[in-house]
């Protein structure tokens, strides 16, 4: 199957696969694909040596590198941006919402976790009781009330005073 992507990549297939696994790529790109190797996490020298090592296990195959720039509005256009200045631009008031905001966000996890283990606890407990403390004592009826009950099938009498011809 032949498309313009694989042309323009020089590939076989058109299958693309982007992964920060070195290993994907390059069984995606000796098999014939594109692999794409996520780069953001990596330092210069980590990145370094996975294309190396990407490089000795492709059989001389493309691949790719996805190396993210990201570029904020607020810093569009500007030069010598540096962190020094950038946290100048945040007033601490703003600051310490975000701050309070995320633990809050945290506080509310924990609590939810919390109480879906206790649901969970309290639930187990009920239907342990229910099982070992309530169901016996009916269980045991049952077994009483069946061996009281005439075995097989007895047609009724009608002159007993059991009429089938009424309700009650």
């Amino acid at each position: 199957m032949k498309s313009p992507i694989c042309s323009m990549l020089g590939i076989e297939f058109p299958l693309l696969a982007f992964s920060h696994c070195r290993d994907v790529v390059a069984a995606v790109s000796r098999a014939g694909g594109f692999g794409v190797l996520g780069a953001t996490a990596h330092s210069p020298e980590t990145i370094e040596q996975e294309l190396k090592w990407i490089d000795d296990h492709t059989d001389g195959k493309p691949y790719g590198l996805d190396v993210l720039i990201p570029e904020n509005i607020s810093t569009a256009g500007e030069k010598d941006v540096t962190w020094k200045s950038l946290e100048a631009r945040i007033s601490p008031q703003h600051h310490r919402r975000h701050i309070w905001r995320a633990r809050f966000g945290r506080l509310w996890k924990a609590y939810l976790r919390v109480a879906s283990a206790l649901a969970g606890v309290i639930g187990t407990l009920l239907m342990t009781v229910q099982y070992f403390v309530l169901m016996p004592p009916f269980a045991w009826l049952a077994k009483r009330g069946a061996r009281r009950e005439r075995q097989g099938w007895t047609a009724a009498d009608p002159d007993a005073g059991d009429s089938l011809t009424r309700q009650y």
